[in-house]
């Protein structure tokens, strides 16, 4: 990150000044476009702002007058759009190792630069041979601030430090997501062919059931029938048994009666017999050769 060097003699009022959105985040906007060039890490470095001061907690205590906890719960300094103060720009300054200088004004007519920097801390001076220049414009909001004279002796290269690249981190970060949310169509457009089909194959196979169970009801509706119809040609046969046997009887019966016939009629006549009596024997006989034939139930013989 490039920025201005150190002042050579006294500051004079800022001869330029870029605007900072103002929403509360002014500070930590105007720290983020110094670091990486633009304000949306606001919050990353609010973030790690606090984290350092954690480490530094004993060295703030003079500063805050109470413990850090009770400071973040008396200030809200956790939570987004909560404006900086004195004691944020002193901890950016030991965190980035790098003097902060801001326009501000102490009374009516006493507008001067107040310095930060992280020999007021740890008595250690700062790494970097450069500085960052913010104004407190209305004594609530911060916008970067150039200054003719430091300007005019050049910007000078700040090394990297630990928010630095924490920042880039998060920004090659965002690039993959980006790069991977365009190849989120193509992955949903295969994702919906596989769906489609995986449900042509379930109907597929739920149509050969189907089928399957149809043929296997209609063979056992078949059997069904045929089982039925076997039953009822059971007792037609055996009604069929039945009157072939008695039909037999009935021939049997016949054939006896005309040997009988035959038989009387070729035996010789009694010589005291006269012809009349041999007449009425004979119809005699023939009235006694009338009979009913009966079929046994059991048997079904006649």
């Amino acid at each position: 990150m490039k920025h201005n060097s150190k002042p050579s003699k006294k500051l004079e009022q800022p001869s330029k000044l870029f605007k900072i959105q103002g929403d509360g985040n002014c500070l930590f906007r105007a720290l983020s476009h110094v670091i990486t060039g633009r304000q949306i890490y606001h919050t990353i470095v609010r973030q790690q702002i606090l984290y350092h001061m954690r480490h530094i907690e004993n060295l703030l205590l003079p500063h805050m007058n109470s413990s850090l906890d009770t400071y973040l719960a008396r200030t809200g300094m956790a939570r987004n759009q909560v404006w900086g103060t004195d004691i944020e720009i002193l901890s950016a300054a030991s965190l980035l190792s790098t003097d902060i200088y801001v326009y501000t004004r102490f009374a009516i007519d006493n507008i001067k630069w107040q310095k930060f920097s992280r020999i007021m801390l740890d008595g250690n001076i700062p790494e970097n041979n450069c500085s960052i220049y913010i104004k407190n414009s209305t004594g609530d909001h911060y916008d970067i601030a150039h200054v003719l004279d430091v300007c005019s002796a050049g910007q000078q290269q700040i090394p990297e430090s630990h928010l630095l690249g924490k920042i880039s981190h998060i920004q090659q970060k965002n690039k993959t997501n980006a790069d991977t949310s365009k190849n989120v169509p193509c992955q949903q457009k295969q994702k919906c062919d596989t769906n489609i089909q995986n449900a042509k194959r379930k109907t597929i196979t739920t149509v050969l059931l189907n089928g399957n169970k149809e043929r296997s009801c209609s063979q056992n509706k078949s059997s069904s029938l045929n089982k039925k119809n076997v039953k009822q040609k059971v007792p037609s046969v055996q009604q069929t048994k039945v009157q072939t046997n008695s039909n037999r009887c009935c021939k049997k019966a016949k054939l006896l009666s005309e040997c009988q016939s035959k038989t009387k009629l070729q035996t010789p006549n009694r010589s005291s017999v006269t012809e009349r009596d041999a007449k009425k024997d004979i119809a005699s006989f023939h009235r006694s050769l009338d009979y009913t034939i009966y079929q046994c139930t059991i048997c079904s013989e006649a």
